[in-house]
């Protein structure tokens, strides 16, 4: 366990991960024991790993290979293991160790298959809205933000958006001091951990708006500064989802940052303005909207053409809405 962190509650396998690898049958696993070192504080407890089949014991050095979330202290080490972790050097490490780094298993394509998900989003922008409700107060300014605790202190996630959804009625309601408004939230990338924040942020009081937008909304800020009414009140903050042809410009003008090829945007934009014209999408700025991207994985890589698919940010909001404002369905197997 990391006891760096007084947050640190997370495991490398949980209990149902610790049964199949045990119970799955050792000509299929080639795993027939496994040792956890005991936790107070660990999000599972002991006794659920003991419950199926591992040994709870600080001493590893029966192991030959030792599982864990981030690098452990160098004086941990022992010598002629195998360690599995997110080190975040790509390096071997000293005393004879070896280091299987997350960030460097990849299929025979180069594509990583161990990287963060969505989690390492959302609990980022929760601890990130509590760190700015602190910054804010530390410079004289009280916001809504104040009520709302780290990632780590709630049950579940369900547990942690209620929270920030709270936190969301009261900027709705109460608003945001103009003094830092207008409050704009920049997300760069669009891989799981940006969508991750991005899921978060949606439950405040929103409006998404392009980065060539920006500058307007600096003006709004100079324009709140100046105002006669100091004590304007903002109800809403505003997101801003930014990438590489937005921060950066290359050498030679002919050239742009992009990890897809001139062909794949070329037909990509072409898929989309056919879909715009045939009235099949529509541009929405409506809270349930979707986030388009595409993927290009094997079942694509065969038929020669990556696949546009949509994704749902906040489903359970989507769904608790549609519950309370749906109307009763015909129901096809009763006739």
């Amino acid at each position: 366990m990391d006891k760096s962190n007084k947050w640190e509650r997370r495991a490398p396998l949980t209990p149902s991960h610790c049964a199949r690898l045990l119970h799955g049958g050792r000509g299929k696993t080639g795993v027939s024991r496994i040792i956890v070192q005991p936790s107070t504080k660990r999000i599972h407890h002991d006794a659920l790993y003991e419950n199926v089949g591992c040994e709870i014991s600080e001493d590893l050095s029966q192991c030959g290979l030792i599982l864990g979330i981030k690098q452990p202290k160098l004086e941990m080490i022992l010598p002629d293991r195998a360690y599995a972790f997110f080190s975040h050097t790509h390096k071997i490490l000293a005393e004879r160790a070896s280091l299987f780094d997350y960030e460097l298993i990849v299929e025979d394509t180069g594509k990583r298959l161990l990287a963060f998900g969505k989690f390492a989003g959302r609990a980022g922008m929760i601890d990130f809205l509590r760190g700015l409700g602190l910054w804010y107060l530390n410079h004289g300014y009280s916001t809504p933000f104040l009520s709302l605790g780290s990632s780590y202190m709630y049950s579940s996630l369900a547990a942690a958006k209620a929270a920030v959804i709270s936190v969301g009625e009261e900027i709705a309601t109460m608003g945001l001091p103009s003094g830092i408004c207008p409050l704009v939230f920049v997300f760069t990338g669009s891989g799981n951990v940006s969508r991750g924040a991005q899921e978060i942020f949606k439950l405040l009081p929103h409006t998404f708006v392009d980065p060539r937008k920006l500058p307007e909304l600096h003006e709004m800020a100079r324009d709140l500064t100046q105002s006669k009414q100091p004590s304007k009140i903002i109800f809403q903050v505003y997101g801003c989802v930014a990438t590489c042809q937005d921060m950066v410009e290359h050498l030679n003008p002919s050239k742009s940052f992009n990890k897809m090829n001139t062909e794949l945007v070329e037909f990509y934009k072409k898929e989309i303005d056919n879909l715009l014209q045939k009235g099949l999408i529509k541009p929405s700025k409506s809270p349930w909207s979707c986030t388009a991207f595409y993927v290009n994985n094997a079942a694509e890589k065969e038929r020669g053409v990556s696949r546009c698919i949509e994704e749902v940010a906040s489903f359970e909001e989507l769904a608790s809405f549609i519950k309370a404002h749906s109307s009763p369905l015909y129901n096809w197997r009763a006739g």
